[in-house]
């Protein structure tokens, strides 16, 4: 029984080399910082100190690390870049950037269409000069070979986080383990992980 999933290729580019078509420098600088991130939060936090009602009723304490992660902050501005480079041009975001309503209507709002899982049966009729942004959680490597030979530009925006789990789980097999994913089923994360042939579910 062969439970040996095959490694993402893709995952041991940079994601700089992975979406030059999107990123014309490196390390990219795109993006609105004032999209996601307060700089009165961002004082707030940093002071330590609570903010209390003049009542003294109410009192805020604001966690010194909050908000989203590195790899998210760089996934929406590759999205958002990418729908002002690409206006014009159908776009479409397979399944949700992330878990964020907000963020996901402010991309729908610059023309992304965003595809419910399972996006699969969509691909067929992805043209070559469709743009498709691959989100922070990555997609299988059936999805991306098909992407591939479609000829899509395809904005990755897999976090690296994510994909060094993929890099471990490679190097687990080199040594002959088997990789155990305990996760939600159907989450996209955990279906671009366990994408190989052989993976074992847990959930």
């Amino acid at each position: 029984m062969n439970l040996r999933p095959v490694v993402h290729d893709f995952a041991l580019a940079s994601c700089w080399q992975r979406n030059k078509c999107v990123m014309d420098t490196q390390p990219t600088k795109v993006g609105k910082k004032k999209y996601f991130e307060s700089d009165l939060i961002a004082y707030l936090s940093s002071t330590g100190e609570p903010i209390s009602s003049e009542d003294g009723r109410l009192t805020i304490y604001v966690a010194r690390y909050y908000g989203f992660c590195h790899g998210v902050i760089r996934a929406i501005r590759m999205a958002l870049d990418a729908s002002e480079k690409y206006a014009g041009r159908r776009i479409y975001l397979l399944g949700q950037i992330i878990h964020n309503p907000y963020v996901n209507d402010q991309l729908r709002q610059r023309g992304v269409t965003i595809l419910d899982i399972p996006w699969e049966s969509h691909l067929s009729s992805f043209r070559p000069d469709d743009v498709v942004i691959v989100p922070a959680f990555g997609v299988s490597v059936d999805t991306m070979n098909r992407l591939r030979d479609i000829g899509c530009t395809v904005i990755d925006t897999a976090c690296g986080e994510v994909m060094s789990v993929w890099k471990r789980i490679g190097r687990y097999n080199n040594n002959d383990f088997t990789t155990l994913i305990h996760g939600k089923y159907a989450h996209e994360e955990t279906i671009a992980t366990s994408c190989g042939p052989g993976a074992i579910w847990s959930s």
